[in-house]
C-alpha cells in the first residue's frame, strides 16, 4: 500500500507540474504586446498670492509659451483648482486694502490658492521644464506613473 502512495504522490506533483508550466509560459506571452505608457504630470502650485482673479488663467498662458519655446509641443492644462478670497486682514467686516490699491480705486484685495496641473508626453522634457520653472519661482512638483496597455 506504501507503493501505491508514493506512485500517487509522483504523479500528483507531475500533474501539477503540467497544469503550471504552461499558465506560467502564458503568462510572458500575454504581456509580450503590452506598451507600458507613462504619464507624466507638472503641477504648479501658487499659495497666498495677492492677485486679481484672472491670475491663474495668465499663468498657465505664460507656461504653456515657455513649454513650446523650449520645443515642448505637446503640453495640455489637465486639471486646474483654485480659490480666491478677500484679504480682510482688519479683523473686522470691512476690507483692508493696501495703499497702492487705494491708489489704484481698487475696491477689494484678493489672494489666490490653488494649483495648475500640466500632462507632458515625455519625462525628460517634463523634467527640463520643471527646471526652467522653478528658475523662475514657480512651486513645481512632478509625478508620473506608468502603466501596461495590452492589445
Amino acid at each position: 500500500m506504501s507503493i501505491n502512495i508514493k506512485y500517487l504522490s509522483i504523479v500528483l506533483v507531475v500533474v501539477m507540474l503540467a497544469i503550471v508550466a504552461p499558465v506560467e509560459a502564458r503568462k510572458d506571452v500575454q504581456y509580450e504586446n503590452c506598451e507600458m505608457l507613462e504619464s507624466i504630470m507638472l503641477d504648479v502650485t501658487f499659495s497666498n498670492v495677492p492677485i486679481d482673479i484672472t491670475y491663474v488663467k495668465q499663468e498657465a498662458g505664460k507656461i504653456q509659451l515657455l513649454a513650446k519655446d523650449m520645443g515642448i509641443e505637446d503640453i495640455t492644462i489637465q486639471n486646474m483648482s483654485y480659490n480666491t478670497y478677500n484679504n480682510n486682514s482688519s479683523g473686522g467686516c470691512g476690507q483692508a486694502l493696501s495703499e497702492e490699491h487705494k491708489l489704484n480705486g481698487d475696491t477689494a484685495e484678493y489672494k489666490l490658492s490653488g494649483y495648475l496641473s500640466f500632462m507632458i508626453d515625455n519625462a525628460e522634457k517634463a523634467k527640463s521644464l520643471m527646471d526652467k520653472l522653478i528658475e523662475q519661482g514657480y512651486n513645481v512638483n512632478f509625478s508620473m506613473s506608468a502603466y501596461r496597455q495590452c492589445q
